[in-house]
């Protein structure tokens, strides 16, 4: 009976321990690693000159720091899915080129920006990316 339960420790360990630690080399997700609420990862953010969606405007950015997107409706994404689903968009890379594709498909004369920020707060530097950039 000692055997299964030592190798059921054993999967534990790895799980638990050794797995979240691939994700400092981007090999396990953030999400999976204890850091969902942790404020560490990257973020999302949509802009559009006119939004295909009926998104309310509480969940639109309101910075002067948006002076390139000053005439562009920038959705703030992490907080739209806190309000609806009561959890923040998973930092990973698959699940914002998932997104992208998504948000992509809307119209094709009214294409969206992406703008990635390297932390979750939305401040800082940023990476700006069109339909065709964004890996699809």
């Amino acid at each position: 009976m000692k055997v299964p339960f030592r190798k059921a420790k054993k999967a534990l360990l790895l799980v638990f321990f050794l797995l979240p630690l691939l994700s400092y080399i981007e090999m396990w997700p953030y999400y999976f690693s204890f850091h969902l609420y942790s404020g560490k990862g990257q973020t999302l953010s949509i802009a559009y000159k006119e939004a295909p969606l009926e998104v309310p405007k509480k969940y639109y950015f309101h910075s002067p720091k948006y002076t390139r997107f000053e005439s562009s409706k920038v959705i703030n994404l992490n907080k739209w899915s806190y309000q609806e689903l009561g959890v923040p968009v998973p930092s990973n890379l698959h699940i914002f080129q998932q997104l992208a594709a998504y948000f992509c498909t809307f119209s094709e004369k009214n294409k969206p920006t992406f703008l990635l920020y390297k932390t979750l707060n939305y401040q800082g530097e940023y990476e700006v990316y069109t339909c065709d950039e964004f890996d699809l």
